[in-house]
């Protein structure tokens, strides 16, 4: 027999094979989904409780072991619950629907100062939960109070201990820092280019200027030659 197994939770209008009957106008919904092993476990006899009350026998309840099939307990407001095989199970409201619940990841970061930076820690979490589910998450930080004194001794400790043990020591202040050194000597070098460029422009002013003064004493030296040619 086919298994159709609906989800805890699941409610509305069910249909199911005899020898099972539900109430055509009643809402059912399913209050537990459960294996004949936790049945047993919990000191309950799946025959005597789920098939021996609708006229089913020892055989019947054998064929559904093999199948591996497992007790869903349909309730109601109107109607009494009914203990019924997933085997028996012909449709159940929104089967074509995926079931999804609203995941929340909670992480304990232990005992930490009040003035301690979470911001880059939340942008990480952030970020590696989109990267894993492609979910745009927020990360919220909750604090609980504790009564463990925390003396400036104990503090300092403990943060040495921590500084030892990081991976990212990076944080958003810091990697700014080291952007602006590296801007800071990029503009000190390009300022030391500009100043040898001024001084070598200067120079070869001064050069041209030379050479000009000689053109002119060249010329001057060229005109009294002329002058002394009879």
């Amino acid at each position: 027999m086919a298994r159709i197994t609906p989800p805890i939770g699941a409610k509305g209008l069910f249909k199911v094979r005899s020898p099972y009957v539900v109430s055509a106008a009643a809402v059912y919904w399913v209050g537990a989904v459960r294996t004949y092993e936790e049945l047993i476990a919990a000191k309950i006899d799946p025959l005597t409780q789920v098939y021996t009350p609708v006229q089913l026998g020892q055989p019947d309840y054998n064929q559904d072991i093999i199948e591996g099939a497992q007790v869903i307990t349909l309730l109601s407001h109107v109607r009494p619950p009914l203990h019924i095989p997933d085997t028996y199970i012909l449709e159940y409201p929104n089967m074509s629907l995926v079931p999804h619940s609203w995941i929340v990841c909670t992480v304990s970061c232990g005992i930490l100062p009040d003035t301690y930076d979470l911001t880059r820690m939340q942008q990480t979490v952030a970020a590696a939960v989109s990267e894993y589910t492609g979910v745009q998450s927020t990360v919220t930080i909750s604090t609980a109070p504790t009564t463990d004194s925390v003396t400036e001794e104990a503090y300092k400790e403990a943060k040495i201990v921590r500084d030892a043990a990081l991976v990212n020591k990076s944080t958003d202040f810091v990697e700014k820092l080291a952007l602006q050194e590296q801007l800071d000597k990029v503009n000190a070098y390009v300022t030391d280019l500009l100043a040898v460029i001024d001084q070598q422009n200067l120079e070869i002013a001064e050069q041209k200027q030379t050479i000009a003064d000689r053109d002119a004493e060249i010329l001057a030296l060229k005109q009294q030659i002329d002058d002394l040619t009879p």
